[in-house]
């Protein structure tokens, strides 16, 4: 969290590639804090690079642990929450059979 430290505080944040890098590396880590935080640094994220982060996380819908996903969607927009929650209950049917 503390690499975006709430955006609006910030004169300059750190380039998104940068701040994803340790998303990725994170990614498939099972413990729950670790999750956790995952899903607040993409909130945050999402905050200063918002179509970067979305196009991330809809790339990685079935990726992302349940945790992290429902932190990191917090602030995105009903509707587009919408169709990524109906899209994630797809590739969780389809990966079931």
């Amino acid at each position: 969290m503390s690499l975006v430290e709430y955006e609006n505080k910030r004169k300059a944040v750190l380039p998104f590639d940068d701040l994803i890098c340790f998303i990725e590396n994170l990614l498939y880590d099972t413990e729950y804090y670790f999750q956790k935080g995952l899903g607040w640094t993409l909130r945050e994220i999402y905050n200063v690079y918002p179509k970067r982060t979305l196009k991330f996380i809809e790339s990685n819908l079935s990726n992302i642990n349940s945790i992290a996903y429902s932190a990191a969607t917090e602030k995105v927009n009903k509707d587009v929450k919408v169709r990524l929650n109906s899209i994630r209950r797809a590739l969780r049917k389809s990966n079931d059979n």
